[in-house]
């Protein structure tokens, strides 16, 4: 159970709170917003939108289980990266909110696996 907690939870939970961090520093309004052209599949929200917070949600997940598990971690990268494609193709993200938002998620979710396993082998 703990080691769940620090395999997931902890670098999913880091990782949501810098995003929401980004979004409350940098204010991007929606494509749908934004661009006359562009209507949204889906009602949303005309909140901003960078970064992709089910990217960067979706990301930590998956490289967390990656870490553990290649197979099930690939799986759900690709996955991150369809519902990414999705939200795009839907006028709710630019393609820039989900790359930002995958890689927040697996920059932290490594650099925070690296860190503990240091700490735990001390």
């Amino acid at each position: 159970a703990i080691d769940g907690f620090f395999i997931l939870a902890l670098p999913v939970g880091l990782t949501t709170f810098v995003s929401e961090l980004i979004s409350k520093w940098h204010v991007r309004q929606r494509p749908f917003v934004s661009m006359h052209n562009v209507h949204a599949v889906i009602q949303h929200a005309a909140d901003g939108g960078f970064p992709s917070h089910h990217a960067e949600f979706m990301a930590a997940i998956a490289t967390g289980v990656y870490l553990r598990n290649r197979q099930a971690g690939n799986g759900l990268m690709w996955l991150t990266v369809i519902c990414g494609i999705a939200r795009v193709a839907a006028g709710i993200h630019y393609p820039t909110d989900v790359i930002f938002g995958i890689t927040l998620g697996v920059v932290i979710t490594v650099a925070t696996n690296r860190v503990l396993m240091r700490l735990l082998r001390m």
